[in-house]
């Protein structure tokens, strides 16, 4: 019996070799990879990033005249080489609390909060737990975002104003580092 052989398609032809040199590169490359990492003997051990070295030095809270205020001052810290700039924030522990007006004077213009409270199943949540985060917007409504200065005698002070007298017990200042390379600045 003869049979007849057909011609194979030259699409196939093409697309057989081009998964085979897929193939070989992928072999290749998991070699290489694994030549690489067996060469670590111990742990790698994975450190932060920080953004900013920075020292956060609260004060006492205050009460004079119907008004409870602290002053919180912000250094660089000796080491940091680069400009550092920060957030603030200010962490209230009763989210059912009536807040009375919350202020935060700086250089003598005065930024008035905008409390929410912390949603369940946050991370904020999670490491604070119920209350309320009040964060700080400029004119533009933007988050307030504050350049530490580069001296080593110089410091970022502000001064937290409380419209009424209330329990402080619990309230904590939040002090983050903010990336300035996207956009960040002293307003």
């Amino acid at each position: 019996m003869k049979t007849k052989a057909k011609s194979i398609p030259i699409w196939l032809i093409a697309t057989v070799v081009i998964l085979l040199i897929l193939i070989v590169f992928i072999n290749v490359a998991h070699s290489a990879l694994g030549r690489y990492t067996s060469s670590f003997w111990e742990e790698v051990k994975f450190e932060p990033n920080s953004k900013g070295a920075y020292h956060v030095t609260p004060g006492e809270w205050t009460t004079a005249e119907q008004e409870t205020s602290m002053l919180v001052r912000v250094t660089k810290a000796e080491t940091e080489r680069q400009s550092v700039s920060v957030g603030i924030r200010v962490y209230i522990p009763d989210a059912s609390a009536t807040l009375p007006e919350l202020v935060m004077e700086c250089d003598g213009v005065e930024y008035p909060a905008s409390a929410v409270n912390i949603p369940e199943d946050t991370a904020a949540y999670k490491t604070y737990g119920a209350g309320k985060i009040c964060r700080f917007y400029a004119e533009q409504g933007n988050e307030l975002c504050f350049a530490v200065p580069d001296n080593a005698g110089e410091s970022l002070d502000m001064t937290l104003i409380l419209a009424s007298s209330i329990d402080t017990d619990g309230v904590q200042i939040i002090v983050e580092p903010i990336n300035t390379q996207k956009g960040g600045g002293r307003l």
